[in-house]
């Protein structure tokens, strides 16, 4: 019966309403889907299932004070799985801003920027096989900001 929960649960889950991101969050989806109309690519829309994931993962990196995709031996493809996000594609950026307490957090257009000046982090926001995002920042004990942008599309249901 467990297991039945928890299927219903990530069940309903994927089928709730596009959640509205906010703050950098929202800047950062703004930015993208800005990207993707200037290359007449539909926008993407955010997932409240990928936000968690991403939060999961930037807080992780936070904690670690590290920036990489994998950690504890989990991929962003891993990661995607153990939360219940059965997908067709899936895809991350990540990034930091080193900084202190006192330093102000840079503009979410910077660490876009930086994202468009990268191949890999590029395609990865004009790829047209995504079709949702979810994007979370944390910040270390350092004052490290570290974000996370996990792209994704579900599979059909059957």
């Amino acid at each position: 019966m467990r297991l039945g929960l928890l299927l219903l649960s990530v069940a309903f889950f994927q089928d709730r309403p596009p959640v509205k991101p906010a703050g950098d969050e929202k800047a950062l989806l703004d930015l993208a889907n800005k990207e993707r109309e200037a290359k007449k690519l539909p926008a993407l829309t955010h997932n409240a299932l990928l936000a968690k994931i991403a939060k999961a993962h930037a807080e992780n990196m936070a904690k670690q004070e590290k920036l990489d995709h994998v950690l504890d031996d989990k991929s962003p493809a891993k990661r995607a799985i153990e939360a219940g996000y059965r997908y067709r594609n899936i895809g991350e950026n990540i990034a930091r801003a080193k900084g202190d307490e006192d330093l102000p957090v840079p503009p979410p257009a910077d660490i876009h920027d930086g994202w468009m000046k990268s191949k890999p982090h590029a395609d990865n926001i004009l790829n047209p096989k995504f079709k949702e995002v979810g994007l979370a920042t944390a910040r270390g004990k350092s004052g490290t900001i570290y974000y996370a942008q996990v792209f994704g599309t579900l599979l059909p249901r059957r």
